[in-house]
């Protein structure tokens, strides 16, 4: 991890066999309403992800905001992935009951 002396960009290297990609994504995706976000494959399980300060905007999260962040979005996709069958079952059976 490393951030400019100002705070206005904090750039994580994020190993993916820990954090998969798409929570990545969706971690950077999630900032870039209010940050300049910048993913970047390093080869093998590592992405660089970096987020800059926008113009006028706030500064970038700190280090642990950051990693919550794609722990969050890990956790919530394995919680889809873990409980897809269950929602397809419930959703197929409240439209069968529609009919």
């Amino acid at each position: 991890m490393s951030s400019d002396p100002l705070g206005r960009r904090i750039t994580r290297l994020v190993d993916l066999s820990l954090v998969g990609l798409p929570a990545v994504q969706r971690a950077g995706y999630a900032l870039a309403e209010n940050y300049d976000v910048v993913l970047d494959r390093k080869g093998g399980d590592l992405v660089e992800l970096s987020v800059a300060q926008q113009p006028g905007g706030p500064v970038p999260p700190e280090a642990p905001e950051l990693d919550r962040l794609l722990l969050d979005f890990a956790l919530r996709i394995d919680i889809e992935e873990r409980t897809r069958e269950v929602r397809s079952a419930i959703v197929t059976a409240a439209l069968r009951n529609g009919r």
